[in-house]
């Protein structure tokens, strides 16, 4: 992934590729930090692994930092954002949701004005076996393609 910031950033797809490859089901996030300097993050279940490693991308080298201890996997986390009959259950005004890595959690989102929802976090939470952060804000709405005419 490249980000423009004004600042040269490594293109880091293939490291996370790479990270993908080595830590395969252990993945709990994978996310770029820039504070106190740019780095990668990975987050992995279990507690083996922690530290820093090296990684040479082309002309850059790019610190990454290994960070163990994660309860869910990035898997895991999806799996239960796939299980809309529970999430309809607790969360009927619901209207998206996404895996959140850096945090680690399902990310469910409801209507504004709906802050009442919050209150099925705990539940929800229990029923899928993941944390579970709920969020009230407005619907993406997509907009219609323009249309085309043909010039005459």
């Amino acid at each position: 992934m490249r980000v423009e910031t004004g600042i040269n950033e490594p293109d880091t797809g293939p490291l996370a590729a790479a990270l993908q490859e080595r830590f395969r089901d252990r993945i709990a996030g994978i996310y770029i930090e820039r504070e106190p300097d740019f780095h990668v993050v990975v987050r992995l279940t279990g507690k083996e692994g922690e530290g820093t490693l090296p990684y040479q991308l082309g002309d850059d080298r790019v610190r990454v930092e290994v960070q163990t201890g994660a309860l869910h996997s990035v898997d895991q986390l999806r799996a239960a954002l796939k299980r809309r009959d529970i999430i309809t259950h607790f969360l009927p005004s619901g209207h998206g949701g996404y895996v959140d890595e850096r945090a680690g959690d399902l990310v469910l989102t409801v209507d504004l004005g709906n802050e009442a929802a919050v209150g099925s976090r705990a539940a929800l939470s229990e029923a899928l076996g993941v944390p579970v952060r709920i969020v009230a804000e407005e619907r993406a709405v997509a907009s219609p393609a323009p249309q085309q005419t043909e010039a005459r």
